[in-house]
Order: C-alpha cells, then sequence, then structure tokens
C-alpha cells in the first residue's frame, strides 16, 4: 500500500468521526482493514496477476487460466447481486486488460487473444467473450476445433447493462451505454445506447 494510499485512508477515517462520532470512524476504520487485508489474500491466491492500488473485492472474484490479466488502480468488484465476477485466460496469450476506476457487478470475461475494458467502465452482470469457442460447422465442432478469436475493446465510461454479450471482434466506443440483454456482434459509435437482439441504437447518451 502507498504512502498516499494510507494517507487517503486515514483522511477518511478522520472524516467519517468527525461527522457522525468517533464509532463511526472505528468503523470505517475496521471496514478499510478488512478491504486492505482480503486485497493481501487475493495477491497471494493470484500471484501472477498485475494488481494495481486501492482494488476492492466483495464476494467472490474467480480468476482462471494461464493467461496474463493486469487490474488498474481503484477498482472495484462486487457481488451484491448473488453474482460472482469471473476473468478467465484460454492459453498463455491470452490478455486481459482492465483500466482504473472499473466498476464489476457480476461480470465474466474470456478471453483467448485480447479483451480490454477502458477506464471507469462499469460492468453488470454481463458476459464479454473475444471467441465464440465452437465452431458452427458440425465437422469442426467434432474435431475439437475452436472458433477465430476477435480482441474485444470497451471503450472508457462504458456502462454494460444485466445480461448484455459482448461478443467476437467488437469495440464499444467511449460513453456507450449497453442495454439490459443486449447482443452486441457488431461494433458501437461512441455515446451510443445499444439495446436488444439483434442490436440497434435507440439513441445518444449526454456528454
Amino acid at each position: 500500500m502507498s504512502l498516499s494510499s494510507i494517507r487517503t485512508k486515514v483522511d477518511l477515517v478522520r472524516h467519517e468521526g468527525r461527522a457522525n462520532g468517533w464509532r463511526a470512524g472505528l468503523g470505517r476504520a475496521r471496514r478499510l482493514l478488512v478491504e486492505w487485508m482480503a486485497g493481501v489474500a487475493l495477491g497471494a491466491s493470484y500471484p501472477d496477476v498485475e494488481w494495481g492500488t486501492g482494488v476492492v473485492v466483495h464476494g467472490r472474484l474467480e480468476m482462471m487460466g494461464a493467461g496474463r490479466v493486469q487490474i488498474g488502480n481503484d477498482c472495484w468488484f462486487s457481488n451484491e447481486n448473488g453474482l460472482p465476477n469471473r476473468i478467465v485466460t484460454i492459453g498463455p496469450k491470452a490478455v486481459v486488460e482492465i483500466g482504473h476506476n472499473v466498476i464489476f457487478g457480476g461480470a465474466t470475461i474470456a478471453a483467448t487473444q485480447s479483451v480490454r475494458i477502458g477506464d471507469r467502465a462499469m460492468l453488470g452482470p454481463c458476459t464479454i467473450l473475444d471467441n465464440d469457442f465452437h465452431p458452427t460447422a458440425v465437422s469442426q465442432r467434432e474435431s475439437g476445433e475452436r472458433s477465430e478469436a476477435g480482441p474485444v475493446t470497451i471503450g472508457e465510461d462504458v456502462w454494460i447493462g444485466r445480461d448484455a454479450i459482448i461478443l467476437q471482434g467488437v469495440t464499444v466506443g467511449a460513453r456507450a451505454v449497453i442495454g439490459a440483454g443486449a447482443v452486441v456482434r457488431a461494433s458501437v459509435p461512441e455515446g451510443a445506447i445499444v439495446v436488444g437482439n439483434p442490436q440497434r441504437i435507440a439513441g445518444n447518451v449526454g456528454t
């Protein structure tokens, strides 16, 4: 934990204590300590993951595979909805890169090549895949072949809703909103609001 991070947490405890009394300040200190201990334990469980500072994990975070996972600063993994967050790298060349201040709420990411998440993205219980994993042709499925991968890029400030699915080769532009249940097969312009299956643009967000 960096010196600046420690100072920030001490300031939070002081502010809580001054605003709501010493018991509230003590409670905030206890919560911060628990979060820090959980981060230490998680780092020990996944030593090959590149962890940023200030990462908070509430509930289950599952990471599997031999690829590279990089998590930026101040990311928040929550399962208040009862769903775990999962990051799967299939093969040693797979890469998952997560920016800073990204919020996860039960998301699943599976990469055989590359999935990149921009800063301040908010991911609900969605699924992001850079590969179909199973070819459509019966002969290819029977032979165990895997579909070609296409990198997925999620831009900054993107919001992805519940049960949305982002498929291979898609770039979601900055500030876009992907509505609940949408299936995104084609790239999305910046600031677009996408809904439905097949996907359609229902509007644009404000700046």
